[in-house]
């Protein structure tokens, strides 16, 4: 998605790097809730995230991009398997509605980091669809509660982004070995966003997976 609210949520998590790396993330446990407290660069991010995911989530295979169908609905484990042309249109149709299933927590938790405002636009496909709410409304720091029994669905979809950013962008092995700032700057710009977007978010998705196991 290429339009002007998600080259700005970008570009304010490209003045922080060491936000990046999740060094201002903090997230602990209440009772049966994760807490998760972000600064402004964190919720811009997690907020397109969720957008996105949001979006791409209510298409059906055959309408995303190839880059995001190939690596969500891969059907290389039907062949291998031996499924017949109706059981691989089956099991995709199946595994459509599971992600279509976490539609309304997807929602719940975009609308936290938007205030309670509405996270969807009037009008689909506007330019700033991605961020319907002005950006002026996020503050510089911001509260995400997600019961933990939702955790497993949370990780799920930020980890599809991941997925999906790495396979639009083309990024390997080599690119996501790219810690440091000077062989960052060595990759693409578009590379460069997507990579540190995939670190940060790899970052969460490790502490929300060693907050779960009580570590």
């Amino acid at each position: 998605m290429h339009n002007l609210a998600t080259q700005r949520a970008r570009a304010t998590l490209a003045k922080a790097p060491q936000s990046c790396y999740g060094g201002r993330v903090r997230l602990k446990r209440e009772k049966d809730c994760l807490v998760f407290s972000l600064n402004s660069s964190e919720r811009l991010l997690l907020t397109h995230v969720l957008l996105e995911i949001i979006e791409k989530y209510r298409l059906k295979p055959g309408e995303l991009d190839a880059a995001t169908a190939s690596v969500w609905y891969s059907t290389r484990g039907c062949a291998t398997a031996g499924l017949s042309a109706e059981e691989t249109k089956e099991w995709l149709e199946n595994l459509h509605a599971f992600k279509g299933s976490t539609l309304q927590r997807l929602e719940e938790w975009a609308a936290q980091l938007s205030d309670g405002r509405p996270t969807q636009s009037a009008e689909r496909g506007a330019a700033d669809s991605a961020f319907p709410v002005p950006l002026s409304t996020l503050s510089e720091k911001s509260t995400l509660r997600i019961k933990a029994d939702h955790a497993p669905a949370f990780v799920t979809a930020i980890n599809d982004y991941r997925l999906a950013a790495a396979a639009r962008h083309n990024i390997g092995q080599p690119e996501m070995d790219a810690h440091m700032p000077w062989q960052l700057i060595k990759l693409p710009s578009n590379q460069q966003q997507a990579v540190l977007e995939i670190h940060v978010l790899a970052w969460i998705i490790e502490k929300t997976l060693r907050l779960l196991e009580g570590q």
